[in-house]
Formats: structure tokens, C-alpha cells, sequence
């Protein structure tokens, strides 16, 4: 049970004459041992059970700060830990409706963990962190339709630890670093937030036998592709819009569990001297964009894939900006 006893200290933040003073924070510890810093008027329990206990802090505007531990269940092998711990979360949203604003990765005591953040259809925002031990998930999430200070949330959220029971994990080399990356003998430049791996999801051309390369930079349910087809001689001064639109339907109609994508405007335009073609589309729980271009008998795609609500994200922006075709 997740019942929090006595503080055992006082967290004291720094004010300025020019800001008001924030709260003081309690830090507490639940009987599985993990500890949080939380407001020092935290009261009783909402709601309160053997895994998960609920509050309502009086200063913190009807918010509610959740923690809750869960053993891992039906869970596929083949998954990454990216993925895991963003399942954890989307298992309590509806993703057709709730938007997610950020997703950051990290560690925890040498444990993997994520920080996820956005806002419910009703307006309502939220933020969950979760970290993965060797045999559960220990989950800290705030709701509500107004958050306490940035700096209020952000010292709640980086006091969360670990019980000293399990032991520290071993995951340091779990973290991906953001990369650029140069393809086609330098010829092609990109950046992502983890580093590009090899991948043989490059478009098929009208049916064509056209030989190709691609890159994927990959991490939980996010995905930055650069894809590039060799056209045949004469075959770029016959691409025009309509061709190019036929082989994004053909690309994104449809995704492997079968969704279908609502597509968003196609649109014409200019960068570094170069014509592209461009579009957004979403389906239940994902959204995307997809940039292409045609330049020197080659055929250049750019498409990312994220959780619905993070397509203006500066991750997506600065893959997109990023982008060099010499």
C-alpha cells in the first residue's frame, strides 16, 4: 500500500522580492519505501487501496496527485522498454481524444523512466512519470484543470525515488543521445533526437524495381525515417503533384494494425531553392508528416510518426528544419 506516513523533511525553496514565495513540500515515504516531496497541508487520502492512494492538496486548486505501483501484465516480449513505459500511460487515456504535449526519457535510480505530459478532451492537464523496476511500475501522476507553479510541479516530480528495495538498475546504456547524421556520401543531412539505424521502409515507386536506401531513428512509439529511391533517367521530369500524393496515399493510408490516416492539406513548397510536397494525417492514437521532393533523378521522403498531439513539437520541428539535400 502506497499509504504516506510522517515527512521526514522539509524542502525550502528560494523567493525573490519579485515572485511570490512558493509552498513549502513535505518530503514523504509510502510503505513500499519510494518517497516524494508533496504540499505540507497533503491531507487524507481520496481514494486509498493496497497499490494506489489518491490526493487532493487544499493549495494546489483541485488537482489530484496519484502513486500508484503495478506489477508488469500482458506485456509483449518483443517490446522495447520505450515502449513499456509509454504503454503504461496511454492505458489510461484515450488517445483519440487526450493530447500528448511531451515525452522525455530518462533514469531513475538506474532505472528506465518517462515523463509525459498534455491535456484531456475537457481541458484538463496531466502529467505521469513512470519508472520500470526489475518486476514493477511505480507511477506518479498529477491531473487537474489548474496546475500549482511550473517550479512547484517540476521539484514534486524530480523528488520521486525508488524504494531501496529492489536494487539499483543497470540501464545506463538505455538512453539515446540526439544525433546528425549525413547520407549519400554526404549528400543528404538530418538530425534526430536518438541516432539513425539502417531500415528497409523506403517507398515503392509505381511498382517500379527501383533500388533504395533508408534510415530510422526510432524510440518508443516516436519515429524520424529519411528514405531516398534512385528514379530512372527522364522519370523526374514526369513527377508532378498528383504522382507524388498517389505514393503518400500508398505510404500512409493505412498503418500495420490497420488504421486508417485522415489526411490534413497537401501543400507545395520551397526550401533551399528545392520544390516539396507536403502533408499532415492522423488516425486514433498517432499523427504525422510526411515531406517530399524530387532532386537529381532521386526520390527524397521525410516522415515522421508520434503520439497524436506532438507534431509541433520542437523534436519534429528540428528534424524537419534540419533536413539538407546538396
Amino acid at each position: 500500500m502506497l499509504s504516506l506516513i510522517c515527512a521526514v523533511s522539509i524542502i525550502k525553496t528560494q523567493t525573490t522580492s519579485a515572485a511570490a514565495p512558493l509552498p513549502q513540500l513535505k518530503t514523504v515515504t509510502s510503505k513500499t519505501g519510494a518517497t516524494i516531496a508533496v504540499p505540507v497541508d497533503l491531507g487524507k487520502p481520496v481514494t486509498s487501496s493496497t497499490t494506489s492512494e489518491s490526493f487532493k492538496p487544499k493549495a494546489w486548486n483541485g488537482c489530484t496527485l496519484k502513486l500508484t505501483k503495478k506489477p508488469f501484465v500482458k506485456e509483449d516480449a518483443e517490446d522495447s522498454a520505450a515502449v513499456k513505459l509509454e504503454d503504461v500511460v496511454y492505458g489510461e487515456l484515450d488517445l483519440s481524444d487526450d493530447r500528448i504535449s511531451s515525452v522525455s526519457f530518462g533514469l531513475l535510480q538506474g532505472f528506465p523512466d518517462v515523463d509525459i505530459e498534455g491535456k484531456k478532451k475537457d481541458g484538463a492537464r496531466f502529467r505521469y512519470r513512470v519508472c520500470r523496476t526489475k518486476s514493477s511500475n511505480y507511477i506518479v501522476c498529477l491531473t487537474g484543470k489548474t496546475f500549482p507553479a511550473d517550479d512547484v510541479v517540476k521539484q514534486v516530480f524530480e523528488s520521486f525515488r525508488l524504494p531501496k528495495e529492489p536494487p539499483s538498475g543497470n540501464w545506463s546504456k538505455w538512453l539515446q543521445t540526439p544525433a546528425n547524421a549525413k547520407f549519400l556520401g554526404g549528400n543528404l543531412e538530418a538530425w534526430a533526437p536518438t541516432p539513425f539505424a539502417a531500415s528497409d521502409n523506403y517507398p515503392e515507386l509505381a511498382d517500379e524495381d527501383l533500388k533504395g536506401e533508408a534510415h530510422e531513428a526510432e524510440f518508443g512509439y516516436s519515429s524520424y525515417t529519411v528514405s531516398v529511391v534512385n528514379l530512372p533517367s527522364g522519370m523526374e521530369d514526369r513527377v508532378d503533384d498528383e504522382w507524388t500524393d498517389k505514393i503518400i496515399h500508398s505510404e500512409f493510408d493505412e498503418d500495420a494494425d490497420g488504421d486508417k490516416a485522415t489526411y490534413g492539406e497537401f501543400k507545395s513548397f520551397m526550401s533551399d531553392k528545392l520544390g516539396y510536397r507536403s502533408t499532415t494525417y492522423v488516425n486514433d492514437t498517432i499523427e504525422g508528416r510526411v515531406d517530399v521532393c524530387v532532386f537529381q533523378n532521386k526520390f527524397y521522403m521525410f516522415s515522421v510518426v508520434v503520439p497524436r498531439g506532438m507534431l509541433e513539437s520542437d523534436s519534429v520541428k528540428h528534424f524537419f528544419t534540419s533536413i539538407k539535400i546538396h
